[in-house]
């Protein structure tokens, strides 16, 4: 009896229970379903939230660029979240660039991604995101190194190792077959542009590296990124100096224009056969590609786009999550006669 007593008070205490907390237990297993059931809702709808961001780029003059913005383009479609870009383009107008970038900003973007035209212009435009409370990527072209402010994260190519990898792969080359010498042309891009800078800084690093086996340079004409002008100009270069055996150019986008120049002074020359100039790159465009397969280009170093770009749509999307990121630059492999054909290195060209 007494037993019976004890259980008839415990149930009562339990039924008391279960009504303070609101229900009973069939409702409050229902309740606690419901609410895991609208944690799941929100966490999918973070996950498919748009993430939008303006790529501001300095020009859409040449395949670097305009291949980044088709792949920044798709490999923000194809993830999670889906990144948006809306794109300007300054055409190499410094001011415009800037202007372009507080436009951005009044759209209320959640980054911001700068390709710059000056290295020097970018303390103003990071300024002025940061001031708006919008993280900021530079890509592909890098920040000033000086400046007082500095960008929330950097992505791009490791341009000095370009210089350096294409250049010491051809000298590599000429010592095995036998050259003594190594008589450098250098055919930069802009003072403007870092990444010209910093390759040229690397073709100078291995000329030093050679030295002792014969390397020099005799020259470094700045094209300013004019074709035109390195058409017209390289010929008279390479009649003044007749030694000159090897030629480095900063992009593929002048490889046309030292074609029709070394045409024009009947030194573009298979390799192999007598008279041929030993030639490095950089980019891989297709017409370097081309070039090496047909004998006259010895090494290009590749401007790796796919993989800058997936990193480009990764990054974006951590920092609009609020999360820390590191910068990288990024190697790209040197193609020469050898492996130009190599599947995984087919695989990265985007020419």
């Amino acid at each position: 009896m007494k037993n019976r007593i004890i259980a008839f008070i415990t149930a009562g205490i339990m039924a008391l229970s279960l009504a303070a907390c609101g229900g009973s237990a069939e409702e409050n297993v229902k309740e606690e379903e419901n609410q895991s059931t609208s944690e799941e809702s929100t966490e999918e709808k973070s996950s498919n939230d748009k993430i939008t961001v303006g790529m501001s780029f300095n020009a859409l003059m040449n395949d670097v660029f305009v291949k980044t913005d088709e792949y920044t383009k798709q490999f923000g479609e194809e993830s999670t979240p889906q990144v948006e870009f809306i794109v300007t383009s300054a055409d190499n107008d410094v001011s415009k660039q800037i202007s372009d970038v507080k436009d951005l900003i009044s759209k209320n973007v959640d980054v911001m991604c700068i390709c710059p035209e000056d290295v020097a212009a970018t303390d103003t435009m990071i300024k002025d995101c940061q001031d708006a409370g919008i993280p900021v990527m530079i890509q592909n072209r890098p920040y000033n190194p000086e400046g007082q402010y500095k960008p929330d994260t950097f992505v791009g190519v490791d341009a000095e190792d370009q210089g350096y990898a294409s250049v010491k792969s051809v000298f590599d080359q000429m010592i095995e077959a036998g050259e003594t010498q190594m008589n450098l042309v250098i055919c930069s891009g802009s003072t403007s542009d870092q990444n010209s800078v910093d390759r040229v800084n690397g073709v100078k690093r291995a000329v030093e590296e050679y030295a002792d086996k014969g390397a020099k340079i005799v020259t470094d004409l700045d094209t300013d990124w004019d074709p035109d002008w390195l058409e017209a100009n390289l010929p008279s270069t390479m009649r003044a100096n007749p030694d000159a055996n090897c030629i480095y150019i900063a992009s593929d986008f002048l490889l046309p224009a030292a074609k029709a120049a070394l045409q024009s002074t009947n030194q573009w020359i298979k390799n192999g056969e007598e008279g041929h100039i030993w030639f490095a790159a950089t980019d891989v465009y297709q017409e370097g590609l081309d070039a090496i397969g047909e004998g006259y280009v010895d090494a290009d170093s590749l401007m790796d786009i796919v993989t800058m770009s997936q990193t480009i749509v990764d990054q974006c999307i951590a920092l609009a999550n609020g999360e820390d990121v590191e910068e990288i630059n990024i190697k790209g492999p040197v193609y020469t006669r050898e492996n130009y054909q190599d599947e995984e290195l087919t695989e990265l060209l985007w020419g």
